[in-house]
């Protein structure tokens, strides 16, 4: 039987966010033959009104909800959109991707060969920083490879055969879900020993592409110039109104990162890393909100930014000015912003 082509693309938008980033979906509908599902992650009746009837005007956007109140974390909104769906192909892409050109022209073929692939990587970090040390204990979202070159794949841009997932999630019991070591049961426990990646802690969809690559289906990550992924800013919007609960949950991470167990706790060059990262991410979220809400573009956190990646956040930056003044003089609106 031949397989549904082209797929459709889920994009999850959480509260405050659509007003931003609606763009940066139609940035990827005019680039890409592909259709995209704007999905409502607990966003406001406001937001769901503005995002349907804003698909309802772009031929190859559609709306949809996940009818909740309360924010799901990414792995269990996809794997609820996983289990609503039935199409031969699974695909998802962040909300702050947007598209400069045409992207992932060669998917069709490239999954005849491999049964998942991957792309989207943010582009303020650098080459080695999505590599994998094999003395991490954490296996985080922004890593695509070990460093002895297996596939890890991301959750910013995927596109999955749908008879490989469900062979593997049936098999194994995994899911997009991140998890942590102790949670797992024994047979996970026993599988990913025995490809010696035994961590604390996966992120999300990380168990799931292990497995795929234990059971022999193959994995890619596709380099694509034309996907630009701010990276942090489909979620820095809604972190005001929920500074408590993620200070609980810091809390919460601390103790477990203390929790004795079969691997050593992180190490200073792990945490070094980790905290740089996050720091790094923290200046790009405020950077684009002091820019999306009028500042210079090479002004504000950007002078704060690394010299090393200074210049390209400022050129992505002036990137999504023209893109949102193009798509507002379609509207006959101005944004915000100034060069």
């Amino acid at each position: 039987m031949p397989q549904q082509w082209p797929p459709t693309f889920s994009i999850v938008y959480v509260p405050g966010t659509v007003h931003t980033l609606f763009d940066f979906a139609r940035s990827l509908a005019e680039h890409a033959p592909y259709r995209f599902r704007l999905v409502s992650n607990a966003c406001s009746p406001a937001e769901e009104a503005l995002l349907a009837a804003r698909c309802a005007t772009q031929p190859r956007l559609e709306f949809a909800s996940l009818e909740t109140t309360s924010v799901l974390l990414h792995g269990e909104a996809l794997q609820r959109l996983f289990a609503r769906e039935s199409a031969d192909y699974f695909a998802f892409i962040d909300s702050d991707v947007f598209s400069r050109g045409p992207f992932l022209a060669e998917a069709q073929s490239l999954l005849e060969r491999h049964a998942a692939l991957f792309a989207g990587l943010p582009a303020w970090l650098a080459p080695d920083e999505h590599i994998l040390p094999a003395r991490f204990v954490s296996m985080g979202g922004r890593f695509s490879q070990t460093d002895d070159g297996r596939c890890l794949g991301v959750s910013y841009c995927a596109l999955y055969q749908r008879a490989a997932l469900e062979t593997v999630m049936d098999r194994t019991g995994v899911t997009f879900h991140p998890r942590r070591w102790w949670d797992l049961s024994a047979e996970q426990r026993a599988l990913l020993a025995t490809m010696k990646l035994a961590k604390r802690r996966y992120d999300t969809l990380k168990l799931v592409n292990l497995m795929l690559g234990h059971a022999g289906f193959s994995l890619s990550m596709c380099s694509e110039p034309n996907l630009v992924h701010l990276g942090g800013l489909s979620n820095a919007a809604m972190r005001p109104s929920h500074l408590a609960g993620r200070t609980i949950a810091r809390l919460r991470e601390i103790v477990e990162w203390n929790r004795p167990g079969p691997m050593p706790r992180r190490r200073a060059r792990e945490r070094h890393a980790t905290l740089d990262i996050f720091k790094r991410r923290r200046l790009v979220e405020a950077y684009f909100q002091h820019l999306l809400a009028g500042g210079p573009v090479d002004e504000g956190p950007a002078r704060a930014f690394p010299a090393s990646g200074r210049q390209q956040l400022v050129e992505i930056g002036r990137e999504v000015l023209m893109l949102r003044r193009r798509y507002a003089r379609d509207a006959g609106t101005a944004p915000p912003g100034r060069p």
